[in-house]
């Protein structure tokens, strides 16, 4: 099992879409939060899990991707690195994932 460690703005993703859950179900927004930690702690102890996608930048080669449990529309994209998981963004699957990606 490797340690987890979030990018600065994963925080901020998260609150992102646990505010638009909350619009129509608080109950849903904090399962929401509670499916991320899960989803964390799996990648972690399994961090080949995610699924590799190529991009057209290379500053995002190794990246993959994972859904957050029972939240299929919403993703976990990571780089196992040498010593921890570096979880770079939780994201609607919806949005421009690589506009997204390129900007941190």
């Amino acid at each position: 099992m490797k340690p987890v460690r979030l990018h600065d703005e994963v925080e901020g993703d998260v609150d992102e879409v646990w505010n638009h859950l909350a619009e129509a179900s608080p109950e849903t927004a904090d399962r929401f939060v509670d499916a991320v930690e899960v989803t964390f702690a799996q990648i972690g102890r399994q961090p080949g899990i995610g699924h590799r996608r190529r991009w057209r930048s290379r500053k995002l080669a190794n990246l993959r991707l994972w859904r957050v449990e029972g939240f299929p529309n919403h993703l976990v994209i990571y780089r196992e690195e040498a010593e921890v998981v570096a979880i770079v963004a939780v994201i609607s699957g919806y949005r421009r994932q690589e506009r997204v990606l390129n900007k941190r």
